[in-house]
């Protein structure tokens, strides 16, 4: 059972899980578990395996890694690192042979040494990556795979109103993509969710997103 380390806080975790916990409580118990020193949750224990072996985490510290980004410093779902624009420009302004891959993926790699997780620079990445044969190229991939598989693990634990939490509203499309629905070109913002409308094995339906961390940071700004 996920969040199994607040039997402390909740004794009924079973019925916590199925009750759909407002994203409040989610993001409370989330913190208790990555401050706690002698838990495997704890943050600075969870940055290093995803750094060494994201691949051999499971899904309670995907879960944690990527919720847990919201407590710390470098926290920033707006975009404000000083290089973000740098990789932009280059990427996507620069055509054919211009393109300096080992330039971009300098840049990069500069920004998620300050930032841990950054879906936008992580897919980046990988491309620039794949394309300079370098050997790191897995170990990005399967980085970028863990913190995507810690939105989808949140599935399970919102209330009725959303199907996933996330920290940065640019995750929205990461999500999509893996999960293969495509994006019909309309969203909205209504309170703390942005509903996204799809299409899903030719069904048309809107995915919620709850983007609170991201609204709370903006009003604090």
């Amino acid at each position: 059972m996920r969040l199994k380390h607040l039997v402390f806080f909740l004794t009924s975790l079973p019925f916590l899980a199925q009750a759909q916990i407002p994203d409040s409580v989610f993001y409370d118990l989330i913190q208790t578990n990555i401050s706690d020193a002698s838990s495997y949750l704890y943050y600075p224990t969870l940055t290093d395996k995803y750094e060494n072996n994201p691949g051999g985490m499971n899904s309670e510290e995907s879960l944690h890694l990527y919720f847990g980004r919201k407590f710390q410093n470098f926290y920033d779902p707006v975009n404000n690192h000083t290089l973000y624009d740098d990789v932009t420009n280059s990427f996507y302004f620069d055509l054919g042979d211009s393109v300096d891959y080992q330039a971009i993926q300098d840049l990069c790699l500069q920004i998620l040494e300050d930032e841990l997780i950054n879906l936008n620079i992580q897919k980046t990445l990988i491309y620039v990556s794949k394309m300079l044969q370098d050997p790191n190229h897995d170990l990005y991939y399967s980085q970028y795979q863990t913190a995507i598989a810690g939105i989808l693990e949140s599935q399970d634990y919102i209330d009725d109103f959303a199907s996933f939490l996330i920290t940065n509203n640019d995750d929205v499309m990461h999500v999509l993509q893996i999960k293969d629905w495509k994006y019909l070109g309309e969203m909205k913002v209504e309170n703390r969710e942005e509903k996204v409308k799809i299409e899903n094995n030719n069904q048309v339906q809107w995915i919620n997103f709850n983007i609170g961390p991201e609204l709370d940071y903006l009003s604090n700004m």
